[in-house]
């Protein structure tokens, strides 16, 4: 028995020579040169030394056919994808932007605020609260305070109204006074009405430039 095991174990140590110096290792698909090779199997023919004590049989050849698969895993097909020759991605979508473009009003402002310093030279009245055309019940100036008749303030064309709030200098082209105030209001001058008139004031601020009557000329520098 000792004996036949000796001669199995050396059929076994040929095997295993025969599979690892008879046949080239397995080639990976891309090495292989071929579009979609699979990898090489390992074939190797066993033979079985049949001279131990009561065999008698002649030498059997036996077929040795993928040696190693309980330890290799097969490789894919070939792919020009999956062998990194050639990566896709996805193309990126960028999702439009909810913001609004500004309305036309807004711009008209916009353009409107950078043409500042203004320079408006014409006619000017005045008013009060005891005479004021087209004023509301409650002398509500347009920036939403009561009408003040001491105040240094005016009001300036209902087409101008986006300029209510901003610091102005009226002079009065026939003495040169002239004095700082504040736009705080409108009115509506109509060219076909008023003609060239430019300003309506306060008591206070025609009283500072010394303007006489009802009606003077006067100059709006608007910063």
């Amino acid at each position: 028995m000792a004996h036949t095991a000796k001669i199995l174990l050396k059929s076994l140590l040929l095997v295993v020579f025969t599979a690892f110096s008879g046949r080239p290792m397995p080639a990976l698909a891309f090495e292989a040169g071929l579009p979609s090779a699979a990898a090489q199997k390992l074939v190797a023919t066993v033979q079985l030394a049949a001279s131990a004590p009561g065999f008698g049989e002649p030498l059997v050849e036996y077929e040795y056919e993928d040696a190693f698969d309980n330890f290799i895993e097969p490789l894919p097909a070939y792919s020009h994808r999956s062998s990194g020759i050639v990566t896709a991605y996805p193309t990126v979508v960028t999702a439009p932007s909810e913001r609004r473009p500004p309305s036309r009003r807004r711009l008209a402002l916009a353009a409107r605020s950078l043409t500042l310093p203004l320079t408006l030279e014409g006619e000017a009245s005045y008013y009060s609260r005891d005479g004021c055309l087209g004023c509301s019940a409650s002398l509500t100036m347009a920036n939403g305070q009561p009408l003040d008749d001491e105040a240094l303030t005016m009001a300036i064309g209902a087409n101008q109204n986006h300029l209510v709030g901003h610091a102005a200098t009226v002079t009065n082209l026939s003495t040169g006074k002239s004095v700082k105030v504040l736009i705080t209001d409108t009115g509506g001058f109509y060219q076909e009405r008023y003609g060239n008139r430019v300003a309506d004031l306060t008591i206070g601020t025609k009283n500072a430039i010394g303007m006489k009557g009802g009606l003077g000329q006067v100059r709006i520098d608007v910063h």
